[in-house]
Formats: C-alpha cells, sequence, structure tokens
C-alpha cells in the first residue's frame, strides 16, 4: 500500500544482533531521553562509533529536525524481533515499539514493510520469507546472502509475490560521499582508478566498498585478485577497459572511517569519511522513502553483480589465486 498523509506506514524490524536495528528504531520512532543508547553490540563487544550516531540522534531531538523527519515518512516500527530477549525489552522501553514477536515470522502481521537487519546474513532467506509471500516492501540488510544462489532465492520469492524488495549499503545514501563524487567529477573529469579504505573484514564490510568504487567506476569488473594478512584483507579489481580499483578492509580500526582516492588522468582527489555520525540518518530517509513510494530502489541486477564481485574477493582472499568474473556489466 501507499499511505497518504494520514496514514501511519507500520514497519517492522527482524533482527538486533548488530546496532543497525538501534539506529533504524532510534531515527523513526525516537529514543527516550532517560533512556541510554548503548555503545556495545548485544554480544557485548563495545562500539565507540555507537557515541557518533547517538549524538546525532541526540542533535536531531534538541533542536527539533527529529520530528520532521519523522512526519516526511509518517512511518513507526510496530513491531520486533530479537534473538536477544533483553535487546528486545530495552528497544521497547526506548523507542516505544507496540510488539516484541515470539518469531521472526510473526513480524510480518499487521505491518507495511519489514526490515530484515539480523546479521548472519545465512538466516536472511528464512527471516523475509514471510514479508515476502505477504507481498510486503522488504529491505534485506547487507550482506544480502551468503552466496549468490541464496541472493537469486529470495529475489525470486519476492518477484513471485510481487514484494519490494532490495539491498545496499549505506554509504551509498551518505550526502557527504555523494557531494564528494560531485567534486571529483569536476576536479578530475574521467575517473581512472581508486583506492578504499574501511574497516573490519571483507566479509561484513567489503560490499561497503565494492558499492563506492561502483559509484565513481562502475561493476564491469573482469578479474579479482586478493592479499590477506592477520589484520588487513587488500583486494584489487581489474575492469574490461583496464582500469583498476584497490580496497582494503582494516581489522585494526577502532573507530569506523572511509578513506577514498579517486584517481583521474592528470590530478587525483581524496577524502575520509569519519565514523557513522549522519550516515545512518540519510540512509534511514533513503529507505523510508523507498518502502513508502516503492520507487527509486536499488536494482536486483546491481546487487547479485556486488555478491559476485564480493564472492570472488572471499576466494581470492581464501586462495591467494586470482579470479576471473563473466558476467561483466556496467554500472547500475
Amino acid at each position: 500500500m501507499n499511505p497518504t498523509r494520514k496514514q501511519m506506514f507500520r514497519l517492522g524490524i527482524v533482527g538486533t544482533d548488530n546496532t543497525h536495528a538501534y539506529q533504524y528504531a532510534g531515527f523513526i520512532n525516537g529514543w527516550r531521553e532517560d533512556v541510554p543508547i548503548p555503545v556495545r553490540l548485544p554480544s557485548g563487544e563495545p562500539v565507540p562509533a555507537m557515541y557518533e550516531w547517538a549524538q546525532v540522534l541526540r542533535e536531531f531531538t534538541n533542536d527539533g529536525s527529529l520530528p520532521g523527519f519523522q512526519r516526511s515518512s509518517q512511518a513507526r516500527v510496530t513491531r520486533l524481533w530479537s534473538g536477544q530477549p533483553e535487546d528486545a525489552d530495552l528497544l521497547r522501553n526506548a523507542c516505544g515499539i507496540d510488539v516484541i514477536c515470539d518469531s521472526p515470522e510473526e513480524v510480518a502481521r499487521d505491518v507495511d514493510a519489514v526490515l530484515v537487519l539480523s546479521e548472519d546474513p545465512a538466516e536472511h532467506l528464512r527471516h523475509a520469507e514471510t514479508a515476502l509471500r505477504a507481498g510486503l516492501p522488504t529491505y534485506v540488510d547487507k550482506p544480502m546472502a551468503p552466496d549468490r544462489d541464496t541472493a537469486e532465492k529470495i529475489f525470486a520469492m519476492a518477484r513471485e509475490y510481487g514484494a519490494p524488495c532490495f539491498t545496499g549499503s549505506s554509504l551509498r545514501y551518505s550526502e557527504e560521499l555523494r557531494s564528494f563524487r560531485q567534486y571529483a567529477l569536476a576536479r578530475v573529469g574521467t575517473f581512472r582508478g581508486m583506492y578504499v579504505q574501511v574497516p573490519i573484514d571483507n566479509r561484513l564490510y567489503g560490499l561497503h566498498a565494492i558499492e563506492m568504487i561502483d559509484m565513481f567506476l562502475g561493476s564491469d569488473v573482469v578479474r579479482v585478485s586478493g592479499v590477506r594478512s592477520r589484520c588487513r584483507q587488500t583486494v584489487c579489481l581489474e575492469y574490461t577497459d583496464g582500469r583498476t580499483a584497490t580496497y582494503e578492509t582494516l581489522g585494526y580500526l577502532a573507530r569506523p572511517c572511509q578513506n577514498l582516492v579517486i584517481n583521474g588522468t592528470h590530478h587525483d582527489v581524496t577524502t575520509q569519511i569519519h565514523g557513522i555520525g549522519l550516515i545512518p540518518a540519510d540512509f534511514v530517509h533513503a529507505v523510508l522513502r523507498m518502502l513508502t513510494t516503492r520507487e527509486d530502489l536499488p536494482s536486483e541486477r546491481a546487487a547479485l553483480r556486488f555478491i559476485d564481485i564480493r564472492a570472488a574477493a572471499e576466494e581470492a582472499l581464501r586462495t591467494g589465486t586470482p579470479q576471473t568474473i563473466d558476467r561483466a556489466e556496467t554500472r547500475s
């Protein structure tokens, strides 16, 4: 359904085992002032960068931006399932979520769209299935699936039941990164190459790097090489026209940041995007717009292409042998 101005767009969230559910629920519903925003994962692992998006959320609340942000979508998270009961109770208390569900399947009842935010991509097909069969617009967190075959099953189910379905990196919707792309285009003209640095590892953050590279160079990658050390993974992408891009995942970074170098024919430009301050707000706004309007969704073809590249990178890192990708495509 496409809600009118007076209708509330009801959202269900599946999974809280990373920080993403905190961000979505906080920006969409608001977060009570007397409830501290966690700076640890449900596992107990500290996440210092949580301070950054929490600060943005509090600033939005205090300066009056958050009510306007919420009115623009008329959305609210009304149902939630979590494999961590304490985490579910925290979000219900902090964000005023109406129903804590006993299973992922229950989240798809009495809602207009579903966000699958569980961290393990191997669970995403099961967690999304009920929503897709109900024809509900469904966002699936990245990585969408552990492999291309599973992702194709998710998209096939979405097509069969007429459910808009998409995935993607939050960085693609960062206003800071989009502005930098325009600056780089004006400064260097034709992009000849690129270097990107992201945190953690290729399994979780490789898609962030691949989608940022796609914004500048496209995705017609034909060969992928990789080198792995204890806290660093380095991946080189080779394109059909001879251009190259290199990305690195750094496991020792205590705070998320993204470093980019764009190579032109005569000039280079660089930028660094620190932490996760405004990025979640930009992304939540974009996802809500796509869920409510069902327009401008990232394409299935692009999502599968990025999965192919990440899988090739994983294999190259594992074996030390360059991988060839046959299905070359241009940027979506």
